[in-house]
């Protein structure tokens, strides 16, 4: 899934927070049918029908609210690339220990390009494109379009991140550039006209905020939980 970014802003803008705390706990909703399924515990299509749905809607909610964050953070101008740079190297480094962790705990489906990774990489581009809302919905597009047109086949595995891969790849979390980084990119541009809109009043957090706010911490533990309890009371 995703987590959140920084929002510079002295006062938070409580939707944005609401709607990735609200994702958020989608999400776990989500790794606790996906794990028992996983774990052939219980039979849940977690890939099909409403639980596809589900799923699509949880992740355009994080995804989005990356978009939303970095036109936040960008009010305040000053070291905003330097900034955005230090935390997508931050987030970078968690995700290569979760490939490191999956590669031991799940060798055949391990963690090459997940969550983490792509969102780090959104935060390179995305604060480049910031204040371009044209070009990053164009961009956003064009990446959608090639992903249909394009068969996602390869020979080599160094492709992943880009969305080509061998048939025989398989893995447990997985969001490539091609064309998941179109979402972020919608998430700017739509950030643009919400501004223009006054749509981003700031004020006291609420609790599905706070969630929100410690999304990162969330998405870090959770997993861990769900399969101790699992472990625990089920298997």
């Amino acid at each position: 899934m995703g987590i959140m970014l920084e929002n510079s802003t002295k006062s938070r803008v409580i939707w944005v927070d609401s709607l990735r705390g609200l994702a958020i706990l989608f999400m776990i909703v989500y790794h606790i049918a996906f794990d028992l399924n996983y774990l052939n515990i219980l039979s849940i299509e977690v890939f099909k029908g409403g639980w596809h749905v589900f799923v699509r809607i949880t992740q355009w909610m994080f995804f989005l609210t990356v978009g939303f964050s970095l036109y936040l953070s960008h009010k305040n101008p000053k070291g905003y690339i330097r900034r955005q740079w230090l935390r997508a190297l931050k987030l970078f480094g968690i995700a290569m220990l979760l490939t490191l962790i999956s590669h031991i705990f799940i060798p055949a489906d391990y963690i090459r390009f997940g969550a983490l990774h792509f969102i780090s990489v959104s935060i390179l581009i995305g604060a480049l494109l910031v204040r371009m809302p044209l070009i990053s919905l164009v961009t956003a597009v064009g990446l959608y379009v090639f992903s249909v047109f394009t068969a996602p086949y390869v020979e080599t595995s160094l492709l992943i991140p880009f969305g080509f891969y061998p048939t025989s790849f398989a893995t447990v979390d997985y969001f490539p550039i091609i064309p998941w980084l179109g979402v972020p990119l919608v998430g700017i541009t739509l950030a643009h006209v919400l501004d223009k809109a006054k749509l981003f009043k700031t004020g006291e957090t609420n609790l599905l905020g706070k969630v929100g706010q410690k999304a990162l911490v969330i998405y870090l533990i959770h997993q861990p939980i769900i399969l101790a309890f699992i472990h625990l009371f089920i298997v």
